[in-house]
């Protein structure tokens, strides 16, 4: 055996650590760049001489299990897998399974536990996946609504209004996106989510709109030429049209709050991430309740503030309060300027 393996129990230990069901499985993996070099690619060759059984004992036999009854009782937790499901899941005959970017494996070991299973993640190209064969789970979903082959005909189900935070924000971690745009002096974060079924889109829609307060949107339909390349690296088969619902700026922060009420349950952390940095809701000057003259006065005397310059240097400094104006000359009659300011309070 060559110096660079590990001893064969070592290695047995490792790879029994895996999950992995089946020479099939093992082979997907030892030819991928997951496969430390320190474990070989034959092990039967490498290990002939130092311990080596069989594959049944170098893979290990793995019980699969899994709550049977998950979608029976609604929860925060339950709520979010099922509409991670509506968004990136299938049922086919007594399969279930959901499919997510390779990125995202961490959130399908932390789905898989909240299920209880012991089913392995598997893996296909760019993508991570959990399947688990459950006859009383297909049957509860499909009581919730979900069906076979739903992309294009699902509705909005019938989901408790306490958890329909968590249903929602299953979906967007699905079939939602957040990014950043660039301005010419910081950034700014939008959101999307998107959907091959208008019913569905426009039910989520309005029910955003009367769960969040003051929340806008705007539904846009797209046709998405055939070939086109998908998020999993496959190529559309024929043309589609898909429904997006476009959240802006100040809508994306409102989004937010909604979805994240407790950040103790399930969630999408890097999708998280990105709409923590999104900041403030930064309501129009139109719109502002500003505090009255006599106020901003002894504001401007508490923070030293003397000079214009000294007022712009605090201003870019990302401190001023909201209810502070800019520009006072535009809202208090009696300022009569920053030179006048400075006159009062130098001495």
């Amino acid at each position: 055996m060559s110096k660079r393996f590990l001893p064969y129990e070592i290695a047995k230990e490792k790879v029994q650590e895996l999950g992995l069901c089946n020479v099939k499985e093992w082979n997907e993996y030892a030819s991928s760049d997951r496969r430390p070099i320190n474990i070989p690619y034959n092990p039967h060759e490498t290990y002939k001489n130092d311990g080596w059984v069989n594959w049944y004992e170098w893979i290990g036999k793995i019980k699969k299990s899994v709550n049977h009854n998950y979608f029976k009782k609604w929860s925060h937790n339950m709520s979010y897998v099922l509409g991670l499901w509506w968004a990136d899941g299938c049922i086919c005959q007594d399969t279930f399974s959901i499919k997510l970017h390779k990125n995202d494996e961490r959130l399908l070991k932390e789905v898989a536990d909240e299920m209880s299973s012991t089913y392995p993640i598997y893996f296909n190209k760019n993508c991570r996946f959990i399947s688990f064969v459950s006859k009383e789970m297909v049957a509860d979903i499909k009581c919730r609504g979900g069906s076979e082959r739903k992309s294009l005909i699902c509705s909005f189900p019938t989901i408790p209004s306490q958890y329909l935070p968590d249903f929602i924000r299953g979906y967007f971690d699905g079939d939602g996106c957040v990014y950043k745009i660039k301005n010419k002096k910081s950034f700014s974060y939008r959101s999307t989510f998107v959907s091959g079924s208008s019913k569905f889109i426009y039910s989520l829609h309005s029910i955003l709109k009367n769960e969040i307060d003051k929340f806008k949107g705007s539904i846009f339909c797209q046709k998405i030429a055939k070939g086109s390349k998908l998020p999993e690296g496959n190529f559309l088969k024929k043309q589609s049209i898909v429904y997006s619902l476009h959240i802006g700026i100040n809508d994306t922060k409102r989004f937010r709050d909604y979805i994240y009420g407790d950040n103790s349950f399930l969630k999408m952390h890097r999708k998280h991430d990105k709409l923590q940095c999104s900041g403030d809701i930064n309501i129009a000057s139109y719109n502002k309740v500003f505090v009255d003259l006599h106020e901003f006065r002894s504001f401007l005397k508490d923070a030293n503030i003397i000079k214009y310059t000294e007022w712009l240097n605090f201003c870019r400094s990302g401190m001023r309060p909201q209810n502070i104006p800019f520009d006072p000359i535009k809202h208090y009659k009696e300022w009569h300027g920053w030179k006048h300011w400075k006159k009062e309070n130098i001495i």
